[in-house]
């Protein structure tokens, strides 16, 4: 029987969710850099603050470019089936 799997994939939860939780975790590291900038030199908050910037971007990144090769395979797969589906039809017709 071929029935059509539209489908809101696990991964694009995860990734949502994680891309959030990234988003956080870096607004709050940048905001408890600049609160402590006090106590330290301004090179020092410069380096941080652009190796805690680089970190959060690669992370997101990575977590974008899974989410979109997953959704890239689900896609080729589903169109595999349907292309397969069709063909079993046309051979019941006939």
């Amino acid at each position: 029987m071929c029935t059509c799997m539209c489908h809101f994939p696990i991964t694009d939860a995860l990734s949502i969710v994680g891309l959030s939780v990234i988003s956080g975790v870096c607004y709050l590291l940048s905001r408890s850099l600049v609160i402590s900038r006090c106590h330290i030199s301004l090179l020092q908050f410069t380096v941080l603050h652009m190796t805690a910037i680089v970190a959060c971007s690669n992370t997101s990144v990575v977590l974008l470019s899974t989410s979109v090769k997953v959704q890239f395979t689900t896609w080729r797969k589903e169109k595999v089936r349907r292309e397969h589906c069709a063909m079993q039809q046309k051979e019941r017709k006939i």
